[in-house]
């Protein structure tokens, strides 16, 4: 297919992402797949540099099939050893007599109304009054209280509480929990009550998440003095700081009803900005080789310190390794493809995780992209307007139109539903979240002018509001979405 000799970076995308697939909905042990995955890759191998076996046409299927069985072993083999529930160490094989364990966060802890819910590994247990090894990831619910509010990022607990595998949903139609946690490698929970766990002194982790994590609390400590009111103070921390743990489901929908789910599910929009903001900066730098690169590496060094100081987390994480990925194509290749670069910066954070590809933040970031990347030329071309701001405004229509080409199957597919009024609601949308989300990196860092921050706040508090507004406005129009789509009203 043409569509392959232009990216064959897809080629080798796909079967992974089969294999992948496989992992996660067929996976089991399977340590002899290792050793075949080795001999295949070292006959593939010698016989592309040994020899021309491969370098006449007739035999191009046998190499493109060879090599399509070793990613899809691969991708599956990943997978399997990412889950962890197939480890001889997990600590469900011991719950029949476990009595203690020690616990590490891993991940920063996600404060509900009543509860503080935590994501930790199980390094120890005690089987028959010895302590063992083990892996696994469990997830931990507590009591809200000003004990359970200092735990972070790398603490150590010692717990005795009973596990339980998380448990199904009730009605076949309910969003299905347990699958949600397994695509997280999480497969087990427990509650703790007052009593039932204690802090360790001793602290682990990476420094520099640690620091991330400290930086995105002290930044979601700013936006709770100056931003007023819960959905604006949820939706500013998903634009600016990549965490949606706020959004209540009905502003979720009603986001997902006017097709602008994209700019809270994505969270690559700031990031993508930003780096058209410093590429415009730079334009300078164009003009020789050198000063060129110094211009990328410039950009890239901004961007992964964004995401440092935004917490490291996974979607702006997605976004920055994405465009690093499309810089460094763009600047040392003289022709280049920006979807190859864009299969490259897939292929690379599937292998570090590959069950990224159930996330639907994950998704719709290649898809929106890969929609822009392809389709928006061909329709900002259809018209020219001569006036700058009139353009300016007509190629962010065009994008949006674009990402809502590619992103309305996802979510059909994930939210049963397709915006029929989506390029109403977004040419308003990406302009508020773009005003939003200068405004809200502005009161970042002019926060420590208290009387200027709070007007800051107030204005930007107003704009979120706005922003809101006009997605809940355009879902409740008549006919805004077409509901009820899925897997029975298709066949």
């Amino acid at each position: 297919m043409k569509i392959f000799s232009q990216v064959p970076y897809l080629r080798l995308l796909m079967p992974f992402i089969i294999g992948i697939l496989l992992g996660i909905f067929h996976g089991f042990e399977a340590r002899m797949l290792w050793l075949i995955l080795l001999i295949l890759s070292i006959i593939l191998a010698y016989l592309n540099f040994k020899t021309k076996t491969f370098s006449h046409r007739r035999t191009a299927f046998w190499y493109g099939s060879l090599m399509n069985i070793i990613l899809i072993i691969f991708g599956f083999q990943i997978t399997v050893f990412n889950s962890g529930i197939y480890d001889s160490n997990h600590f469900s094989k011991y719950n029949d007599s476990l009595d203690y364990q020690v616990v590490r966060v891993y991940r920063q802890p996600v404060e509900k109304m009543k509860t503080i819910k935590l994501f930790a590994v199980v390094e120890e247990i005690n089987h028959h009054a010895q302590w063992v090894k083990t892996t696994g990831n469990i997830m931990l619910m507590l009591p809200k209280d000003s004990t359970s509010l200092t735990i972070n990022y790398g603490d150590y607990l010692l717990i005795k509480a009973p596990n339980e595998a998380v448990k199904g949903p009730m009605n076949p139609y309910e969003f299905d929990y347990r699958k949600y946690l397994s695509y997280q490698s999480v497969y087990h929970q427990a509650y703790l009550q007052a009593g039932t766990w204690n802090m360790l002194k001793k602290k682990g982790g990476y420094k520099i998440i640690l620091l991330a994590c400290i930086m995105q609390k002290k930044l979601l400590a700013i936006f709770r003095t100056y931003i007023h009111g819960t959905r604006e103070l949820a939706v500013i921390s998903a634009l600016i700081l990549g965490d949606t743990d706020g959004i209540d489901n009905d502003l979720l929908y009603a986001y997902a009803g006017s097709g602008a789910i994209h700019v809270l599910s994505v969270s690559g929009l700031h990031v993508g900005l930003i780096f058209i903001a410093l590429n415009w900066l730079l334009s300078f730098m164009e003009r020789r080789h050198w000063l060129k690169v110094l211009k990328s590496i410039i950009i890239i060094a901004f961007l992964l310190f964004y995401a440092v100081l935004t917490g490291l987390s996974p979607a702006v994480m997605r976004s920055a390794v994405m465009l690093s990925l499309i810089i460094c194509g763009a600047t040392f290749r003289k022709s280049h493809n920006i979807l190859n670069t864009l299969s490259v910066s897939a292929f690379a954070l599937l292998i570090y995780d590959p069950f990224m590809i159930m996330n639907v933040g994950f998704l719709l970031s290649y898809f929106a992209m890969a929609g822009i990347i392809i389709f928006h030329p061909k329709v900002y071309g259809l018209y020219h307007f001569k006036n700058r701001f009139y353009d300016h405004v007509w190629s962010a229509s065009c994008a949006a139109i674009t990402a809502e080409i590619t992103t309305f199957p996802l979510a059909m597919l994930f939210f049963h539903q397709f915006p029929v009024y989506f390029l109403l609601s977004n040419v308003l949308v990406i302009f508020l979240a773009t005003v939003i989300m200068f405004a809200g990196i502005g009161l970042l860092v002019f926060s420590y002018f208290t009387t200027f921050s709070i007007y800051l706040g107030k204005a930007t508090a107003f704009a979120v509001y706005l922003l809101n507004l006009s997605v809940i406005k355009t879902t409740a129009l008549p006919y805004s979405t077409w509901k009820g789509i899925d897997r029975k009203s298709v066949v």
